[in-house]
């Protein structure tokens, strides 16, 4: 076997090419990357080597349980393959800056070996030649030794992080309306306590869209007041609805292991634990939410009606009153003298002025809710409604992630796709129908709120932006109900009422609501 060093004396010119990677770079200027780089380059100024164009990969982990994407290690990797590279030399600060896994590190080895390509470590002040038995195995070993090491690492990481969950401790970035106090001489986070300035923003928030005010208002409201974020940016609804979604927000810690994007539709009660800061809503505020929203994210899903969500509709029942001709939705439409009608959306069949038909339709909606025994029942069901409802989000969670596992188990080849994908349609079936349900069982908050001890029903319903109204009416307008309303055509040339073309339909004992 040549010897690397005199190969490399024979040569003309030797160019060396360095794969820069630190795994943390706190200080967020990649000074650690230059430093290797400095110390590096003077490596092959001793040498005689020239020093070429690095790869450089900063704060990013080569753990295999790391998610980062190391885009110049794949680069490195795409010029060996095909033959791009132009060096004769590697040049890596340690065994464990160019990979912790082994199999990365056999795939670099091999293609090092087939462009005959040396390695460079710093730390062993040594050329290893990959074509060598006795250098292979010792990056070989390097390798299994670093994976190890990776292992251990993240295992304890992973219990570390589990017993600050547990213990209710903050971590990542600080949540809009709150603020973190640390102690001045070691730095150490003391506590994490509210905002006075922006914690009312997160309550309000809470507060109002429990009452039906809709996101995209909230966020027209909180645009025209000035209310930013902490990086200086309007809140879109989007935003709010992220915050909304929140647990901290009640007081709650959540750890979702190996979860990362979309994780807070994976946060079921085994996830979540008291924390140790104080919460700006209650936990019944943070769930109520939590239910209304994935109640409405259900009632929306009809693609082919493409019916406008209560937060964008200006009119109080589009795509909540239905033509009785072909069973399509009603929407607004001017008529020739500029006064607004509800017309059959798909069909044209038939149109009523929306003047009377709000006002009657409004008219049996608050005489039914001002009902005591009405008001009775509504409030004894949402609260006999909650376990249930807790229930079925427990099982949506259980069968997503039994989903996740799957898809595990297929990718480490422990099961089948075939057989996988076969129970993993069952539970996608088994959580369609169990979201159906919360759909079905949840009150709006909207509909309760109208309803409150104390409250007028008729001066909150006038009070309440058209969002909280047509929420009430569309829970209270079911064919389990009052019953759907239904509009049938009118006598050819004669001007019939509005109150004498609706019909509430309830499948087993439907009949005209005059």
């Amino acid at each position: 076997m040549d010897d690397p060093y005199a190969v490399l004396k024979a040569l003309t010119e030797v160019l060396a090419r360095a794969y820069l990677r630190v795994s943390k770079d706190r200080s967020g200027v990649a000074k650690s990357v230059g430093q290797t780089n400095d110390v590096l380059a003077a490596d092959c100024e001793s040498r005689g080597w020239k020093y070429g164009a690095s790869y450089s990969d900063n704060s990013k982990s080569a753990s295999r349980y790391s998610r980062d994407v190391r885009g110049d290690f794949d680069q490195l990797i795409s010029d060996l393959e095909g033959d791009r590279f132009g060096g004769r030399v590697l040049l890596l600060w340690e065994s464990s800056r160019g990979s912790r896994r082994v199999d990365e590190w056999v795939r670099l080895i091999d293609l090092c070996e087939l462009r005959q390509v040396y390695f460079w470590v710093h730390t062993h002040n040594r050329l290893y030649d990959p074509a060598n038995p006795r250098d292979r195995r010792t990056l070989l070993e390097d390798a299994v030794d670093s994976e190890y090491e990776s292992g251990k690492t993240s295992a304890r990481t992973r219990r570390d992080m589990a017993a600050s969950a547990r213990e209710g401790r903050p971590q990542g970035q600080i949540p809009f309306g709150y603020r973190r106090l640390y102690n001045e001489r070691t730095g150490k986070l003391i506590r994490q306590e509210l905002d006075p300035d922006t914690a009312p923003l997160v309550k309000e928030l809470f507060e109002r869209y429990l009452e039906g005010v809709s996101l995209n208002d909230i966020a027209r409201e909180w645009a025209e007041r000035g209310v930013r974020s902490k990086g200086g940016k309007r809140f879109s609804p989007e935003h709010l609805r992220t915050l909304l979604r929140r647990p901290c927000y009640a007081g709650l810690r959540v750890h979702l292991p190996g979860v990362s994007g979309g994780g807070s539709r994976k946060i079921t009660e085994k996830n979540l634990y008291p924390a140790q800061w104080p919460g700006i809503v209650t936990k019944k505020q943070w769930r109520d939410v939590v239910k209304r929203m994935r109640a409405a994210g259900e009632a929306h899903a009809d693609k082919d009606r493409q019916a406008p969500r209560d937060g964008k509709a200006e009119y109080l029942l589009t795509y909540i009153a239905r033509c009785a001709l072909c069973g399509g939705p009603m929407s607004a439409r001017p008529r020739s003298n500029a006064v607004m009608a509800y017309g059959c959306h798909d069909l044209g069949c038939v149109s009523v002025l929306m003047v009377e038909l709000d006002e009657y339709i409004e008219d049996i909606l608050l005489t039914h809710l001002e009902n005591r025994r009405v008001i009775r029942e509504i409030r004894a069901r949402s609260e006999q409604e909650d376990e249930r409802v807790d229930k079925l989000e427990a099982d949506i969670g259980r069968w997503e992630s039994l989903n996740a596992e799957l898809e595990d188990a297929v990718s480490s080849e422990e099961m089948s796709p075939g057989l996988a994908g076969a129970i993993e349609r069952k539970n996608l079936k088994k959580i369609k129908e169990a979201r159906e349900e919360i759909q079905r069982l949840t009150i709006p908050s909207a509909l309760v709120g109208m309803i409150a001890p104390g409250a007028d029903v008729r001066q909150r319903w006038a009070d309440a932006p058209m969002s909280a109204r047509r929420i009430t009416a569309r829970a209270m307008f079911t064919p389990e109900q009052l019953g759907q309303i239904r509009i049938v055509g009118g006598k050819r040339g004669v001007r019939t009422p509005a109150q004498e073309r609706v019909t509430l339909y309830r499948p087993s004992n439907h009949q005209a609501a005059g």
